[in-house]
């Protein structure tokens, strides 16, 4: 990655891949265009994982290797 582009932020990314799934429902996309979403989404959503992933790792640094799961019916 060139020095002088930024990396988006987890949120711009996951904005990007929320359009580009957007625009992959449409039944006017033609196949090229498709395709080429299809390749950009799955390097954003790719990203977007190894964030998470390291997110995850710091966590359970943090709290001494455990975490908990959160589960809906907790009350969160």
């Amino acid at each position: 990655m060139p020095k002088d582009k930024v990396e988006k932020t987890f949120e711009q990314q996951l904005e990007e891949l929320e359009s580009i799934i957007n625009r992959m429902e449409s039944p006017q996309v033609p196949l090229e265009a498709m395709l080429a979403d299809y390749e950009q989404g799955t390097l954003i959503l790719q990203k977007l994982t190894d964030k998470l992933s390291a997110a995850q790792a710091k966590l359970q640094k943090l709290s001494g290797g455990e975490i908990e799961e959160l589960h809906q019916d907790d009350g969160i």
